[in-house]
Order: C-alpha cells, then structure tokens, then sequence
C-alpha cells in the first residue's frame, strides 16, 4: 500500500505545474485581488512563428565578414534605405568606428583585441550583429 502511495504521489507531482498567482488590477493600477491558479495538466506554449521569421530576417540583412576578424571586416546590409548609416561600438557601448556608408570594408586594425558590435539603422530599422577582432 505504502508503494502505491508512493507511486501515485510521484505521479501527480510530475503532472501538476508550480503554483501560480494571479492578480488584478483596477483602471488606476491598484491590485484588487489575488488568486491561486494550478493547472493539473502542463500547458505547452507556442512561440509566435511571425516574430521569429522577422528576428531570422533581422539577422540576415546584416553580415558581418571575416569573424573572428585581424585587420579589416566587410559589412554587407541587404533591404536598408539611402540614408542608412553603420557604427562600430565596444562592449560598453562607446562608439569606436563611424564609417561613411553601410556597403563597405571597415579598417579594425586600430581596435584592441575584443568584442564589438556594428550596429547599421535607417529609418525604419536597427540591427545589430556581434564580432570578435583579435
């Protein structure tokens, strides 16, 4: 009996999620309740498929050439406006290199070994694509 016991705890804790709270607010942002919710099934969620096709896109309309890179890097941006611009940052946000259009070889020879970012923006977008000069 003990067994059984044993086996069907183990069995209702692998099937009931963490518990949950709930709570609500009124027009003014005061919390007027509060509430356990536990499900006895987990509930899987599905990431919206949209955001991560335009987070892939994102990710493709910047390359960034050779990475980890000595001298130089080629920044090639594909879908940007004329009025497009591309920056180089260090870890810490600083601005390191601004060259003059988004197309072009950029001379790193100059950074320390490390990691920095190219941030390339125009009016409608922002992408941001890491690499490591050594």
């Amino acid at each position: 009996m003990k067994n059984l016991t044993l086996i069907a705890f183990l069995g209702l804790s692998f099937t009931l999620s963490a518990q949950c709270l709930e709570y609500t607010y009124d027009a003014a942002g005061n919390r007027t309740g509060r509430s356990n919710v536990c499900t006895l099934l987990r509930e899987e969620k599905v990431a919206d498929r949209s955001f991560i096709e335009i987070e892939e896109e994102a990710k493709n309309a910047v390359i960034v050439s050779p990475n980890p890179a000595m001298d130089r890097i080629n920044v090639s941006a594909k879908g940007f406006g004329v009025n497009a611009s591309t920056v180089v940052l260090d870890v810490s946000g600083r601005q390191v290199i601004q060259p003059t259009s988004v197309l072009e070889q950029i001379d790193i020879s100059g950074l320390v070994p490390g990691l920095y970012v190219v941030v390339v923006s125009d009016e409608r977008r922002r992408v941001a694509v890491t690499f490591v000069k050594e």
